[in-house]
């Protein structure tokens, strides 16, 4: 059995301007010692749009470009220019919580072997106006990982609290 270290934090800010449309900024940083992970940051932006939208139920794609810094254990730190494929499906279930479902491809533009997919599916139970508890699981895959006896899918089974602002 082996216990080590995870951390991933990520942030997004849309603003709309026509109709469904809106562009989006995303950031994200993480670091995961079974994974030989020191750090990565992947800083995104671009277009977004509501595909499908019911009373209970949205659907959103968003395509962009960014550029990801990525350091591990015994390689140089690389910085690559990246593109940005996202699908995000929310369900409401009234306001006992919602199910959200995103998906992100993340080719990297010079190593294609550095590109990342990532899958994360949660609950999320509103506490108060600002604040969320979620329940969840993230799936990253990425296509090539240069060290040996690094995965190239790594999971992550998370609780934790969400704050809107």
């Amino acid at each position: 059995e082996t216990n080590t270290n995870r951390f991933f934090l990520e942030s997004q800010v849309d603003r709309k301007f026509a109709g469904c449309w809106y562009w989006f900024v995303k950031g994200s940083y993480d670091t995961d010692e079974a994974a030989d992970l020191d750090y990565r940051v992947i800083g995104t932006g671009g277009i977004g749009t509501s595909i499908l939208k019911g009373a209970s139920y949205e659907l959103r794609g968003e395509v962009g470009a960014g550029v990801t810094a990525e350091k591990r254990g015994g390689t140089p730190e690389t910085t690559d220019p990246s593109a940005y494929l996202g699908l995000d499906f929310e369900k409401e279930w009234s306001k006992y919580g919602r199910l959200v479902l995103d998906y992100d491809f993340l080719p990297n533009l010079d190593d294609y072997d550095l590109s990342i997919m990532r899958f994360d599916a949660r609950y999320e139970l509103p506490l108060s106006a600002c604040l969320t508890f979620r329940i969840g699981l993230r799936l990253d895959y990425q296509f090539d990982p240069i060290q040996e006896g690094v995965e190239e899918l790594d999971w992550l089974f998370s609780t934790g609290l969400g704050v809107s602002f």
